[in-house]
């Protein structure tokens, strides 16, 4: 086998092999349904309490009761947040609440509610009262638990794009040689 067309060969088969691996990550059926999280207060005090609601609904949009759910601060300020984690179980109204505390450090806190194969997160702005509340915007949106895959998503997407440059090479050379040939 000449060396152009084992390159092109072995390009082809890495990049083919890198996007099954990056596939294996999918999530197969996706998750169905819906989860909502909002906060009582979007723009609460320093060292107050805020319940913080997860609502969650069937695929028929019909609220899921019995769901288990924890919750989790994805991101603050500082390290003096905290929120209950859970587990908690969503009630006739697919409702489950959760207390945040916002700690002693001002900013956004993002709290995430895993509930089933479903999240969502809510940002809040604490402050210490003296502050502008933040523009409006719109609602953080729950979607399903996506898992961390060290960036193979990223590999396979740039394993694609060698397979097909190597495809379109091996088919250039194949035209070549066709030329040479007649």
């Amino acid at each position: 086998m000449r060396r152009g067309t084992w390159i092109a060969a072995f390009t082809v088969g890495v990049g083919l092999a890198l996007g099954l691996i990056g596939q294996a990550w999918a999530q197969y059926p996706p998750p169905v349904g819906s989860v909502a999280l909002a906060a009582e207060d979007a723009t609460p005090a320093l060292g107050t309490e805020v319940d913080v609601t997860a609502t969650v609904l069937d695929d028929s949009g019909v609220p899921a009761e019995g769901v288990d759910c924890t919750f989790r601060i994805a991101q603050a300020p500082g390290s003096t947040a905290s929120v209950d984690p859970g587990p908690a179980t969503t009630d006739a109204d697919g409702s489950v609440s959760t207390t945040l505390n916002t700690g002693n450090t001002a900013g956004t806190i993002v709290v995430e509610a895993e509930c089933g194969e479903l999240s969502a997160l809510v940002s809040l702005v604490a402050s210490a009262g003296a502050e502008a509340p933040p523009p409006a915007s719109l609602p953080e949106t729950g979607i399903g638990a996506q898992p961390d895959d060290g960036g193979a998503t990223v590999w396979a997407f740039w394993g694609l794009i060698a397979a097909g440059v190597g495809i379109g090479l091996g088919g250039l050379a194949i035209a070549t040689r066709r030329t040479r040939t007649q």
